[in-house]
């Protein structure tokens, strides 16, 4: 299987590639990234040495006859509708780095052109797969009833040019996701200096997130259960390659690890939080 990266600004395009390319997964010994194309020269040759990619693309569609599926992994979310409706239309199975897009318009096109030409596609952040974090989402049961919580990190200075808030939010959001669940119907957020706070209010539990543009590269979470309350933060290192286990997966096999709607929800859930901001009022959640 031969995979193209849409994007050579972004780290995780490089990351990715050598993982396949220099590190050799052993279980994906048939797996490799071929091509790449970006807007920065010197940022594309960056990731061809650091990923040990032989093919550069002129334009991101000239790739589209000679790769099995594609990461998209621009830093903007606000560009990858624009990109991936050329490999969507080639039936080109796609991954859209975190985030999927800015705006719930760009995610239903995105959505509705996937369904309609039966397109396997998915988003997320690869934190919410680090194995701190999976294995305490498996001891889920020993909280006994789970009604709060919060999930906290970093938002990085120069997010305003890649998109807002949601281009380093979207990690925090899709930590409290996978492990308090989607359904949140509304948001209510607030805004000092740079810490922005969001209240997600679920049908049984409310969720504070913690968006902190001021403080040290980190992402975590609190669960407060009947039983007992426990912090974790997102540490293992190994989140970069399990999230990849779950994109190859898709790739090979058209099997989603996540529906339509929850790909939907974390973009609307943003979208709220922006209003909030905006408004000072509670908003409900767009749902798909």
């Amino acid at each position: 299987m031969k995979i193209g990266i849409i994007g050579s600004d972004n780290s995780h395009g490089g990351v990715f590639a050598k993982a396949l390319n220099i590190d050799n997964m052993p279980e994906y010994a048939d797996v490799s990234v071929s091509h790449i194309w970006g807007t920065d020269a010197a940022e594309t040759a960056d990731k061809v040495q650091k990923g040990n990619i032989p093919h550069v693309a002129k334009t991101h569609t000239d790739m589209i006859d000679q790769v099995d599926a594609a990461l998209l992994v621009l830093r903007h979310g606000g560009l990858h509708w624009k990109h991936a409706e050329a490999f969507l239309d080639a039936r080109i199975p796609l991954f859209l780095d975190k985030p999927m897009t800015c705006s719930t318009a760009d995610a239903r096109k995105v959505i509705e052109k996937a369904n309609a030409l039966n397109v396997p596609i998915s988003s997320f952040s690869t934190v919410r797969f680090d194995s701190h974090i999976q294995k305490l989402k498996k001891e889920w049961a020993n909280f006994g009833d789970v009604r709060s919580g919060d999930v906290s990190g970093i938002i990085t200075p120069n997010s305003a040019q890649y998109g807002g808030m949601i281009f380093y939010g979207i990690h925090i959001t899709e930590l409290m996701v996978e492990l308090f669940g989607y359904g949140v119907e509304k948001i209510y957020a607030t805004q000092n200096g740079n810490t922005i706070i969001a209240i997600a209010s679920y049908p049984d539990k409310v969720i504070t997130m913690h968006f902190m543009g001021d403080c040290s590269y980190f992402f975590s979470c609190t669960i407060h259960g009947k039983e007992k309350t426990i912090y974790q933060v997102a540490d293992a290192g190994d989140y970069f390659v399990e999230g990849l286990k779950r994109i190859i997966h898709m790739f090979k096999t058209s099997e989603k690890p996540l529906s339509n709607a929850k790909l939907f929800e974390t973009i609307a859930i943003h979208e709220a939080i922006d209003k909030s901001l905006a408004s000072g009022a509670e908003v409900t959640v767009e749902k798909l």
